[in-house]
């Protein structure tokens, strides 16, 4: 109990040190604190259009009618509040290795609170059998209650059945090893699906970058309970290295298709130092002048 405590209590303390910023793509909703796509009623002028009936006359600009002759309504940039949702995989394979389930908890108390720091509001998600709710932001990430983790053939199905629980036109952050067999196009197409801009991280442990020494081998499938033996030499080595980084291209090509933000964080290297390098270089957080060093 005290362990997952502990890496959520440091995730949350180098959070400090950043903020999220400002979505890349503009949002839509509420009064708040972004500029959005939306025109709306903020005091920040946008632009003029002609007259169509059944528009509020209270934003007619009898100025330019004086001028013209023509009947023009004034538009406004609506205000909106940020919200970010934070989706952990909790499907058994992330919980094989000591350093995934301690990074996993890591980046998600890290990211929570570097939300509150960019004013966005936040929810905490577990991915499992079905996308459910961690935390509402209520709690600070020090708080949140253990993560359970499940065998999972297809992860990528409650993410398509995901548009109803997430906020539309929010941001959504995925953090997953997507060590999954399914096709990940259209797992993101539908997860990205209403959202205001997306980000993939992928997160694996050195023993899923690094394939092990030759030997033979038993392995069990975290998600099914199949087990196979393997024989491992230079060769089938080499062969690991190369289907990893094309699984991982797959990926990252499906990110680009679907304007989707994506990097890879190894668990090791995080817990180690918290540089957030890749994380970094997405755009979706920044540092806070005057957070704590990490």
């Amino acid at each position: 109990m005290q362990d997952f405590r502990t890496w959520l209590q440091q995730g949350e303390l180098a959070g400090q040190s950043y903020r999220l910023a400002s979505p890349r793509r503009s949002l839509k909703g509420a009064a708040g604190f972004h500029a959005g796509s939306q025109n709306g009623v903020s005091l920040d002028f946008s632009d003029y259009r002609e007259y169509h009936p059944g528009d509020d006359i209270r934003s007619l600009d009898w100025n330019v009618f004086g001028r013209t002759d023509r009947l023009t309504i004034k538009l406004y940039h609506e205000e909106v509040a940020p919200h970010v949702d934070i989706v952990l995989d909790a499907s058994r394979s992330m919980g094989l290795v000591e350093s995934k389930p301690q990074a996993l908890l890591g980046i998600g108390a890290l990211l929570a609170t570097a939300a509150a720091g960019g004013n966005y509001s936040w929810n905490a998600f577990r991915l499992g059998a079905r996308l459910a709710r961690l935390e509402r932001g209520r709690e600070i990430p020090s708080h949140w209650p253990e993560l359970e983790y499940e065998p999972l053939k297809n992860p990528g199905a409650p993410l398509r059945e995901s548009a109803g629980v997430l906020k539309r036109q929010g941001v959504r952050i995925l953090v997953s090893d997507l060590l999954w067999s399914t096709e990940p196009l259209g797992v993101l197409r539908r997860f990205a699906e209403g959202a205001s801009s997306v980000v993939v991280v992928q997160l694996l442990a050195r023993a899923d970058v690094v394939p092990p020494e030759p030997g033979k081998y038993r392995l069990d499938d975290a998600e099914t309970g199949e087990s196979i033996e393997v024989f491992v030499d230079a060769d089938t080595q080499k062969q690991y290295v190369e289907r990893l980084e094309q699984h991982t291209q797959h990926w990252n090509d499906a990110c680009r298709q679907t304007g989707t933000a994506f990097c890879r964080l190894v668990a090791e290297d995080l817990l180690a130092d918290w540089r957030l390098d890749p994380l970094l270089r997405t755009g979706i957080i920044e540092h806070r002048s005057g957070g704590p060093a990490c």
